[in-house]
């Protein structure tokens, strides 16, 4: 129960928990039993940021074991899935590493990013860009593009955060799904 931060879930009755910390102690009764295989039905659904980061690492720290885990998470299942089913209406529509899937469909890389002075129109002359309060995000075909346009970010103005997909794994699933644009 320390793994998961919930040593003070003794002092409640089951009825007490929220639902989060129910499923945070039902996980934690699962693993104490060591199983061989793990089934784990949106394991993080329901629980704040905190318990499911410690989750995430508690079920990553047990990949020795089997794990299978059904999600509707997409960072939940980039970040502990090394092998992913896309099912649609009960079709598995695709399957691979979370690399192998992002590369099914020719995606554009996508920057996100806030610099550090907002003097940066020159550098976004010609580009398509979209702006929401100080963050900008720009989209290029070619991940060389992209990488030449960072370099350029940072040597001229700066940057203070800074994001990159390429391709983009959540564009490619909303594709698979059938809830893409693009």
């Amino acid at each position: 129960m320390e793994l998961l931060g919930l040593e003070y879930a003794s002092e409640f009755y089951g009825y007490q928990l929220s639902g989060g910390m129910a499923k945070a102690v039902l996980l934690g009764m699962a693993l104490i039993q060591r199983p061989q295989v793990l089934v784990l039905d949106e394991p993080t659904s329901m629980i704040d940021v905190a318990t499911k980061f410690r989750i995430w690492n508690v079920i990553e720290n047990s990949l020795s074991r089997g794990v299978l885990i059904a999600s509707h998470d997409i960072n939940e299942v980039k970040r502990l899935c090394n092998r992913i089913y896309v099912i649609v209406r009960g079709r598995i529509v695709a399957s691979g590493t979370p690399a192998e899937i992002s590369r099914l469909f020719k995606m554009p890389t996508e920057i996100r990013f806030v610099p550090t002075t907002q003097e940066i129109n020159g550098l976004l002359s010609g580009i398509e860009y979209w702006k929401s309060g100080n963050m900008y995000e720009v989209a290029f075909k070619e991940l060389s593009e992209a990488l030449s346009f960072v370099q350029k970010l940072v040597e001229g103005v700066g940057v203070e955060f800074l994001e990159l997909s390429s391709p983009s794994f959540e564009k490619v699933i909303m594709k698979l799904v059938g809830g893409g644009q693009e």
